[in-house]
C-alpha cells in the first residue's frame, strides 16, 4: 500500500475526532463580559503623507487641542537639496480637514522640527524648528498660524547671549515641552567608545533659564523622557553610561546636579523615569507591548495605569524579540492622554529593498465608553510571550476576532499581562528562559488562560498542560493549509500546538550544483562544492554574515528537539560528531563574539555565492538569498550525514489549555486564525511566513511586486547617476527582481517541507559549555558527549 499524503491524514482525523473537544477537564467558572467593565472605542487612520516616488520624509511630530490632531512633517524629492514643512490637522475620526505649507515671511526655508504643542484654542502651535536661511542654519523657537501655516515670533534657541553664558559647540538633538518650559538636549564631539559630550539646557517661556551641569557624568545618551518637579525645583532625567541605567535630578534653579542612582536593575526600576516618554501635553507616559498605558505622577513618582490592555483591543505591535527583522520595524507613543481619551501615535516601517525605505504613521484614537459593548461576551483568556511581540499575522486576527465575534472576546491573562515597555531593551535570554520557566508551572494551576502563544519547550508537551488540537480545525479551514506543517509538529501523534508563523531553515542554491531532484547534502558533498563550485567560500562566509562562526554552524545541523526525544538523551550521533569536527577542523572563529567586527564588515573580500545559508523568515529573504535573478534555485537542507532536507522553526505556536472552559471559543478564534479570514481580503503585505496557503500565495504575489517597484526605481536611481554605489556593497545586499520561477520555487518548498525543529536556549548553553574544551584539546569529543549526555538528563528530569 503506498503512503497517504499529509493532507489525507489530517483530513481524515480532522473528519473523524472533533466530538472529542468536549472531553477536556473543566477549570474555574466561564468570565463574561460585564456592562461596567472599562472599555474604549477605537478608531485607527493613517496619517496622510502624500509622498512622490523618490521623495524622503524627514522628522514628524504630533499634539493634539480638543477634538483636533496636528501633525507636522518634512519632505524633500531630491535628499534635501530642496524640502517642505507641512502641517496636516485632523479630526477624531481620521479626517483630514485641512493641508497647509509651513511657511517662514522671512524667506527662510523651514527644513526640520524638533518639538510641537499647541494653545487650548487649537489656532496657533509653539514649535521648534531648523531654519535654513540660504545656508546658514539657526535652531529657533517659532509660532506657526495653523490657518494660514505661516510662522511668527520667531526666536534663535541658542543664541549669541546662550552662547556666551554656556560656551556650547553642541548640536540640537531633542526638544522636550513640559508646561512653559523647554529642555533642550544637544549633543557634542565624541568622547571615545559610544560616550558622547552632552549638553542639557532648559528654557522658560522661550528665555534661557540655565544648562545643567553635565561634567561629572559620562553619558552614550539621553533614555526616555523628562519631568520638571516645580514644588522641589527639579529635572528628572534618565541616561545610558557605561555601568547601566542612571537616574539624574538637577537644580532647575541653578543647574547642579543633585543626584545620580544607578538603577541598572534595582528594585521597581520598571517605573524609572527611562521607559516613558513626554507627551505633547508635557506628561510623563509609556506604552507596553501589549497595549497597556501608563501614566507617571511625577511629584510622587507614583504610576498610574490610564488604560489596561483589557479595556480596549491593542494592535500587539511586533516590536521586540525574535520577531523583529532588519527590513520591518514598529513603534508607538503616547501623543495625549486622560482616562476619558488616549491618543497614540504607531509608527510603522518596512524595507523592500536596500535603497527602499517605506514610513507609515497610524493615530489610534481609544474614547471611553459609556458602557462595555462587548457585555454578555465570554472571555478567552490569551498567554502572549512577554518579551517578545506578536506578528502581524495573528495581531490581527486578534484585532478582527475582537471586532467581528458575537459570543466571544480575547483578553490577555491577568497573570502575566504587563508587556515589555517600547523601545527599551530586551531581557537577556536567561530572563526570558526564568519568565517561561514561571508561566508554564502556572499553565498547570485552575486560573491558567485558555489559549498559550509560543510555548514549545519539551516539558510543557502534556496531556495535563495543554490539549490535543488534532481535529479542532475544520475541513474547509484544513483544506487551505499546508498541512505537512502541522504534521510535522506532532509529539508522539498528538498536536500540542499548531505553528502561527515559521522561520525556514536552509541553503538556497542554484539546481545546477545539486544531482536532480536533491533535498540535501552531505558534509562531503558540501565541502566539495565549496572547492569546486564556490571559489572557496563557504555558503556562511559572506558579506555582514554574522553566522560564520562554529556555534552557529553547528546549530544550522544539529537538533536538540531529536535528541532528547528518545527513551535517553543521546548527543553521540554521527550527525553531531560529524558537525562538531567540520566546524573544528574548517571555522576559525567560536561565535559572534569572537568574530572581529573587521571581518564582519568586510565586503571586498568575501561574496555571497550560488549557495547561501538563510534563516528565512519571509519570501523576500529567500529572494535576497538568491545569486541572481536567473537561474533556478531551491532550499535544500544543511550539512548533514544523510542529505536531508530543510526544516523549519515555528516562530509562533498556538496551543489551548487542557483545562479551558471555552473549548468552542478557542476552536472558533484557532479556525478564524488558519482561516487568514482577519487579512484576506488586502493584498497580504506582510513579511511573515504562515501556514495558509491561499494566504501565502497572495502574500509571495504582493512581496514580489513591491520588491521589484522598489528595485525598479534603485536601477533608475543608479541610472541617473542619482546614487553611485559601491559594486561590492551592491553585491552584499542582494537586491534583484523577483521572478515566477522564484515564486514557484519557495512555495514548492512550503508544501514539501517536514522537519520541524526546536533550539532549547539550556541545552544549547550546555551544548557549548561542553564542546569549548574539545576546541582547545582539553577533552575528548567522547567526553564532552558523555558530559553533554548528564547534564541534559538532569535538566530534564529537573523540570
Amino acid at each position: 500500500m503506498g503512503k497517504l499524503k499529509p493532507v489525507v491524514i489530517f483530513m481524515a482525523v480532522v473528519m473523524l475526532t472533533p466530538m472529542l473537544m468536549s472531553c477536556s477537564p473543566a477549570k474555574k467558572k466561564t468570565n463574561v463580559v460585564k456592562e461596567d467593565d472599562p472599555w474604549y472605542e477605537s478608531t485607527r487612520f493613517e496619517l496622510e503623507k502624500n509622498l512622490k516616488p523618490y521623495d524622503e520624509l524627514g522628522r514628524s511630530v504630533e499634539c493634539t487641542s480638543g477634538d483636533l490632531i496636528f501633525s507636522i512633517y518634512s519632505k524633500s524629492p531630491d535628499r534635501w537639496g530642496t524640502s517642505q514643512m507641512i502641517l496636516d490637522t485632523y479630526d477624531l475620526d481620521g479626517k483630514r480637514i485641512k493641508h497647509t505649507e509651513v511657511t517662514s515671511p522671512d524667506g527662510a526655508r523651514v527644513q526640520d522640527i524638533y518639538a510641537v504643542g499647541s494653545d487650548p484654542e487649537g489656532k496657533t502651535l509653539s514649535a521648534v524648528f531648523y531654519l535654513n536661511y540660504s545656508g546658514r542654519g539657526s535652531f529657533s523657537f517659532a509660532d506657526i498660524d495653523v490657518e494660514t501655516g505661516v510662522i511668527s515670533n520667531i526666536k534663535e534657541v541658542i543664541s549669541k547671549k546662550v552662547k556666551a553664558a554656556t560656551g556650547t559647540s553642541g548640536s540640537l538633538s531633542n526638544v522636550s515641552f513640559i508646561g512653559d518650559y523647554a529642555v533642550v538636549e544637544l549633543i557634542g564631539d565624541y568622547n571615545g567608545g559610544r560616550s558622547s559630550q552632552w549638553e542639557l539646557m532648559l528654557f522658560k517661556d522661550r528665555e534661557f533659564v540655565t544648562d545643567f551641569d553635565m561634567s561629572t557624568l559620562n553619558l552614550f545618551y539621553f533614555l526616555g523622557g523628562l519631568s520638571i518637579d516645580e514644588s522641589t525645583n527639579t529635572l528628572h532625567a534618565t541616561g545610558l553610561e557605561t555601568n547601566g541605567i542612571i537616574s539624574m535630578v538637577f537644580d532647575i534653579n541653578n543647574g547642579q546636579l543633585k543626584d545620580k542612582i544607578n538603577i541598572q536593575g534595582a528594585e521597581g526600576a520598571t517605573d524609572d523615569l527611562a521607559e516613558y516618554t513626554t507627551t505633547s501635553d508635557g506628561d510623563m507616559c509609556k506604552i507596553d507591548s501589549f497595549g497597556n498605558i501608563v501614566k507617571l505622577d511625577v511629584n510622587s513618582m507614583t504610576p498610574q495605569t490610564i488604560v489596561d490592555t483589557n479595556w480596549y483591543t491593542p494592535f500587539f505591535p511586533a516590536s521586540v524579540g525574535v520577531l523583529s527583522d532588519d527590513r520591518i520595524g514598529f513603534s508607538a507613543g503616547v501623543v495625549s492622554c486622560n482616562e476619558d481619551r488616549t491618543i497614540i501615535i504607531e509608527c510603522e516601517s518596512r524595507s523592500y529593498g536596500d535603497n527602499d525605505h517605506k514610513f507609515t504613521e497610524y493615530i489610534r484614537v481609544l474614547k471611553k465608553a459609556d458602557k462595555n459593548p462587548h457585555s454578555g461576551k465570554q472571555i478567552i483568556e490569551l498567554a502572549l510571550p512577554v518579551n517578545s511581540g506578536v506578528s502581524y499575522y495573528l495581531a490581527s486576527a486578534i484585532y478582527e476576532f475582537n471586532r467581528s465575534d458575537s459570543e466571544y472576546i480575547l483578553r490577555v491573562w491577568d497573570k502575566y499581562k504587563n508587556g515589555t515597555t517600547l523601545g527599551m531593551m530586551v531581557p537577556n535570554a536567561d530572563e526570558n528562559e526564568t519568565k517561561l520557566f514561571e508561566m508554564i508551572q502556572d499553565l498547570k494551576d485552575d486560573g491558567a488562560p485558555d489559549i498559550a502563544i509560543g510555548i514549545q519547550k519539551d516539558y510543557a508537551m502534556r496531556d495535563d498542560v495543554f490539549m490535543d488540537l488534532t481535529g479542532f480545525i475544520d475541513p474547509d479551514v484544513a483544506e487551505k493549509q499546508y498541512t505537512n506543517i502541522f504534521e510535522a509538529g506532532k509529539i508522539d501523534g498528538k498536536l500540542y500546538f499548531l505553528p502561527v508563523t515559521l522561520e525556514i531553515e536552509g541553503l538556497v542554491t542554484n539546481s545546477d550544483l545539486l544531482k536532480d531532484g536533491a533535498e540535501g547534502i552531505t558534509f562531503e558533498e558540501f565541502d566539495k562544492m565549496i572547492k569546486e563550485d564556490l571559489d572557496g567560500f563557504s555558503p556562511y562566509d559572506h558579506q555582514y554574515s554574522k553566522v560564520y562562526n562554529k556555534r552557529d554552524f553547528i546549530l544550522s545541523c544539529i537538533d536538540t528537539k531529536s535528541v532528547i526525544e528518545g527513551e535517553e538523551v543521546d548527543f553521540g550521533t554521527e550527525q553531531f560528531r560529524t558537525a562538531v569536527e567540520y566546524a573544528n577542523e574548517n571555522i576559525a572563529y567560536d561565535d559572534l563574539n569572537s568574530t572581529p567586527q573587521e571581518y564582519i564588515n568586510d565586503i571586498d573580500h568575501r561574496e555571497r555565492t550560488e549557495c547561501y545559508y538563510e534563516r528565512i523568515n519571509d519570501y523576500l529573504d529567500y529572494v535576497h538569498a538568491c545569486y541572481s535573478s536567473k537561474g533556478q534555485y531551491v532550499i535544500i537542507g544543511t550539512p548533514s550525514v544523510d542529505a536531508s532536507g530543510p526544516r523549519f522553526r515555528a516562530v509562533e505556536t498556538i496551543s489551548v489549555s487542557a483545562t479551558t472552559d471555552v473549548t468552542e471559543g478557542c476552536r472558533r478564534f484557532i479556525n478564524y486564525l488558519f482561516s487568514g479570514a482577519a487579512v484576506s481580503s488586502g493584498e497580504c503585505d506582510f513579511m511573515e511566513i504562515v501556514t495558509n496557503r491561499e494566504i501565502m500565495e497572495k502574500n509571495v504575489t504582493t512581496l514580489s511586486k513591491n520588491n521589484n517597484e522598489a528595485f525598479e526605481l534603485y536601477q533608475a536611481a543608479k541610472k541617473s547617476a542619482a546614487i553611485i554605489p559601491n559594486p561590492a556593497y551592491e553585491r552584499a545586499t542582494g537586491d534583484k527582481e523577483s521572478t515566477d520561477e522564484m515564486c514557484d520555487s519557495f512555495l514548492y518548498s512550503m508544501s514539501t517541507i517536514s522537519t520541524y525543529y526546536y533550539e532549547d536556549k539550556q541545552i544549547v548553553k550546555f551544548v557549548f559549555e561542553e564542546i569549548s574544551p574539545y576546541y582547545v584539546g582539553d577533552r575528548s569529543l567522547d567526553d564532552a558527549v558523555r558530559f553533554l549526555n548528564d547534564r541534559t538528563e538532569k535538566y530534564l528530569g529537573e523540570m
